[in-house]
């Protein structure tokens, strides 16, 4: 055997090298040498796994972002909803209010009511004010009562508002 002759690791065949660090008779094995070599550092390393761990990482990131986004965007539409529905409570509420300032009994019992204020004196002056303009349509003439209290009784208001503090309970009939 010459002394500049190698032996390709890849092949086996005996050449002579051009350079002196010339490893592999052709091109092919060279090729092949470098597939062999990456292979083999794949496995040291365990590069495969470490890319595939990787690229489920970035798609659970994706995913995760993609949920936090359209939670997000489901909060910011339910605040724009109830923006909305503010303002249109509050254009309602501007508009009874401007109406029960005319003199509208049924605005000003429904403002009132809208504030859950049943219990009060100036809820029970509202009911009265409005029953009294309704009982002229009424056929018959029947009065209301509320807890046993005729509505056209003066202080109707006042005592209704105590027996329903002292009741807990308000009934209403036509007699």
């Amino acid at each position: 055997m010459d002394p500049r002759s190698a032996i390709c690791p890849i092949c086996g065949r005996t050449f002579t090298p051009a350079t002196p660090s010339s490893k592999y008779c052709s091109a092919t094995c060279r090729h092949e040498g470098r597939r062999q070599a990456r292979k083999a550092w794949e496995l040291r390393t365990n590069y495969r796994e470490k890319q595939r761990a990787a690229a489920q990482e970035y798609r659970d990131q994706k995913a995760a972002d993609a949920a936090l986004e359209a939670a997000d965007a489901a909060a910011r539409e339910e605040n724009n909803r109830r923006r909305r529905q503010a303002r249109q409570s509050a254009k309602a509420t501007a508009a009874l209010e401007a109406q029960a300032r005319t003199g509208d009994p049924l605005a000003a019992l429904s403002l009132l009511s809208s504030t859950g204020k049943k219990d009060t004196a100036e809820y029970w002056e509202a009911f009265k004010a409005y029953e009294l303009a309704q009982a002229a349509a009424r056929p018959g003439g029947r009065v209301m009562y509320v807890n046993g209290i005729a509505i056209g009784d003066p202080d109707f208001s006042l005592k209704v508002t105590i027996t329903i503090q002292e009741t807990g309970r308000i009934i209403a009939a036509f007699c």
